[in-house]
C-alpha cells in the first residue's frame, strides 16, 4: 500500500496556492468530487482545485497534525486525502 503522505504534501502545496477563503475542507465531499472529475478525464491539478472549491466550508474545525517529517498538516486535509485514497486508489500518483 502506497504511503499517502506525499501525497498530503502536494496536496497541501496545491491547497497554498489555490485561491479560497480560509476554512475546512470537507474529506467525503473533496474525494468524491475529485474522484468523479478524474473518472470523466479532468487533469490531477483541477480536479484538485475544483475539489477544493466545492468541499470548502467556512470555519476552522480542523487541528494541526505533526506529520513523521516533524512539519505540521492541517488534519482536514490529511482526512480528504485518505478518502480520496480510500474511494478511487486508481487516480492516486
Amino acid at each position: 500500500m502506497k504511503s499517502f503522505f506525499p501525497i498530503v504534501a502536494s496536496f497541501v502545496t496545491l491547497f497554498a496556492t489555490t485561491p479560497v477563503k480560509a476554512g475546512t475542507i470537507l474529506p467525503n465531499l473533496y474525494a468524491k468530487t475529485f474522484c468523479e472529475l478524474r473518472s470523466i478525464g479532468i487533469d490531477d491539478e483541477s480536479a484538485r482545485r475544483t475539489a477544493i472549491q466545492q468541499s470548502m466550508i467556512s470555519g476552522d474545525s480542523w487541528t494541526m497534525i505533526r506529520r513523521t517529517d516533524g512539519t505540521l498538516v492541517q488534519s482536514d486535509i490529511v482526512l480528504a486525502v485518505n478518502a480520496t485514497f480510500q474511494r478511487c486508489p486508481e487516480y492516486i500518483k
